[in-house]
């Protein structure tokens, strides 16, 4: 998911590397199950100059959730 959110990043807002850097909440669902895939939905919310802010969601392939993040920030970096 943060793979995902970085690409978005790239391609939504500026082609730059951008690193982790908060989450604002984590929500845990349940735990994946081996060998079954799982799905992230990720949401741009906002973004400036030098950071972009996430939220995201993280499902098994039954639709039930594994991992929520709220308000994933991650900044930029200045060459």
């Amino acid at each position: 998911a943060l793979y995902a959110c970085g690409i978005l990043s790239w391609q939504a807002v500026r082609p730059a590397v951008c690193l982790p850097t908060a989450f604002e909440r984590l929500m845990f669902g349940r735990l994946p199950r081996p060998g079954k895939r799982l799905y992230s939905l990720g949401r741009l919310v906002r973004s400036t100059n030098d950071s972009v802010w996430f939220d995201f969601d993280v499902c098994g392939e039954d639709g039930s959730l594994v991992i929520a993040a709220r308000g994933y920030q991650a900044t930029f970096v200045q060459r």
